[in-house]
Parts: C-alpha cells; sequence; structure tokens
C-alpha cells in the first residue's frame, strides 16, 4: 500500500482507477482509505473484498486456512514458500500451466492473510466500485 500512496503523492496523480485481483483486493480497500480524493474508482476481479478488522484469513475456507499456515510453518513461521500444493488449491492441473505460473511465485508472509484491513471510514464504499468474479 505504501508503493501505491507514494506513487500517486509523488506523481501528484488523481482520477485514478485502482485494480485490485485476488489478494490486492485488500490492498487497493487500503490505498482508497488512505488515499480516496485521487481515486476514481475500484474494481475488485475475483478479489477479496474484506470489512474493516477482517483478515483474509477470517473468511478463507478452512482447508485454505490450514493449508496456508502449514506453509507459513515450513517457512520458519513467517515466510509462505510457493510449492505444489498451493497451485493444486488454485486448481491448476496442466504441467505447462503449472510450470509457468510456478516460475513467477515469491513467497509471502502469513501477515498478508492474517491482518485485518484498516478501513475505518468506509472509503471504498464511497467510491464507484465494479466487480467481476471468474
Amino acid at each position: 500500500m505504501r508503493d501505491i500512496i507514494a506513487l500517486l503523492q509523488r506523481d501528484d496523480l488523481s482520477g485514478v482507477i485502482l485494480v485490485g485481483h485476488s489478494y490486492a483486493g485488500m490492498i487497493i480497500t487500503g490505498v482508497a482509505e488512505r488515499a480516496r480524493d485521487r481515486i476514481a474508482h475500484l474494481v475488485y476481479v475475483d478479489a477479496f473484498v474484506l470489512e474493516h478488522g477482517r483478515s483474509a484469513l477470517d473468511i478463507l475456507p478452512e482447508s485454505t486456512r490450514n493449508a496456508f499456515r502449514k506453509l507459513a510453518e515450513e517457512g520458519g513461521g513467517l515466510r509462505m514458500q510457493p510449492n505444489d500444493h498451493l497451485l493444486d488449491l488454485w486448481g491448476l492441473e496442466e504441467d505447462s500451466a503449472r510450470a509457468f505460473i510456478q516460475k513467477r511465485l515469491a513467497d509471502f508472509t502469513i501477515r498478508c492473510f492474517s491482518q485485518p484491513v484498516e478501513a475505518r471510514s468506509h472509503a471504498a464504499h464511497k467510491l464507484p466500485v465494479r466487480t467481476s468474479r471468474a
């Protein structure tokens, strides 16, 4: 969020359309909370849309929560290293698709999923929003 907000401020951007897919839905919600005057629209594409104080782990199915926690344990309690099980969770079956994605994955901190969204002013609710679900 800090990087996006810094970019908006540094380049004096306004009327911006922020698009968030999956995890990035939480990011654009947080950016809207902190830089609402610079945002024209929010677009959530098959994304997490959370209320203030909720985290992704709060709404994910128990099997996914457990898988993420296991990945974090394997990463020393903090980091989730991408592995084949994660690709299974995403429903990737074709070998070429798995290879393509695996090369581009980076590890994630568990806090990305466990830290609640800060959206006290509900700024995202005050902006035009578009949603799309695959």
